[in-house]
């Protein structure tokens, strides 16, 4: 049995395998179908978990958690879906390390409502460097933009350096991306950076 998608935009048939070869994108005509599935897991109840290089994260249908993979590291966020703000305890400007821990101990948080941010975003790092140790090293950078322009980084997802890497990871990113998106209706925006290694002398 397939587990086909049919695509809202154009309606074509699109299979898990052609979905996964594509980056989940429309066979036809390339609409984003990974939100399709991120919406429907929510909607049944499912809780989606993860984690990237700052956090490991719980979403679900009334609210998301990310937990620190380190104590330095960041700070812990909590998104209350119910009352639609974003719970940072500590100081997000704070510099990792002591000075972020001891904001944490003092118990001050920052907390932002949900209009404040105003999209989530994507940015596909991609490093190229001697091919004899490994040709491409592809990241994808997940962080809130506050209408300040501050951002509230959510981590980095690492692609593995063979295939298929970085399909694998774009998916990972996307599918937290997306699942943010569905609870708190923030757009989601991608942009890709390239990082060239300095010129040999």
């Amino acid at each position: 049995m397939s587990d086909a998608i049919y695509c809202p935009r154009c309606g074509a048939e699109n299979s898990a395998f052609a979905l996964f070869m594509s980056l989940t994108r429309c066979r036809q005509c390339g609409y984003d179908l990974e939100v399709i599935q991120v919406r429907e897991a929510l909607r049944r109840g499912s809780t989606l978990r993860g984690q990237s290089s700052l956090y490991e994260y719980e979403v679900s249908k009334k609210g998301a958690e990310f937990f620190p993979r380190g104590l330095l590291l960041a700070p812990p966020l909590a998104l209350d879906g119910g009352r639609n703000c974003l719970r940072v305890s500590g100081d997000p400007t704070a510099t990792q390390g002591f000075s972020m821990l001891w904001r944490r101990l003092k118990g001050s948080y920052l907390e932002l409502s949900f209009d404040q941010v105003v999209r989530i975003e994507v940015v596909c790092q991609v490093e190229k460097v001697a091919r004899e140790d490994h040709p491409y090293q592809h990241h994808w950078d997940v962080a809130l933009v506050l209408r300040d322009g501050q951002q509230v980084p959510l981590g980095r997802i690492t692609a593995e350096r063979q295939f298929p890497g970085p399909v694998l990871s774009h998916h990972y990113a996307l599918r937290l991306a997306h699942a943010l998106h569905e609870l708190a209706g923030w757009p989601v925006q991608q942009r890709e950076k390239v990082e060239k290694p300095p010129e040999m002398a």
